[in-house]
């Protein structure tokens, strides 16, 4: 979604296929989540599409809002959504 008012992006990311979190290769959850999804995109083409998109897809749009200034939010859970909701002093629009 696109907040013009508040120049903001955001992404809400509640399919699996974006992973549980942000991947990060050095973050041991990312690891361990991307050798089980491995293992299973020996037989499944849906998993090694979800890991192309998980780790490629999903870390170049993260990339390229950030080296584009872009005002980017990212949630993978709405609970996460309505914690950051919450925490907005002002939300008008």
């Amino acid at each position: 979604f696109y907040i013009p008012q508040l120049d903001l992006y955001i992404e809400y990311q509640g399919m699996w296929t974006h992973g549980s979190l942000p991947y990060d290769e050095s973050n041991q959850l990312c690891v361990e989540q991307l050798k089980t999804w491995k293992n299973k995109a020996i037989t499944s083409k849906f998993y090694k599409a979800a890991i192309y998109c998980w780790t490629i897809l999903d870390v170049r749009k993260r990339n390229t809002a950030k080296q584009n200034n872009l005002n980017y939010l990212e949630f993978f859970t709405t609970k996460d959504f309505y914690i950051w909701l919450n925490s907005i002093n002002t939300f008008s629009l």
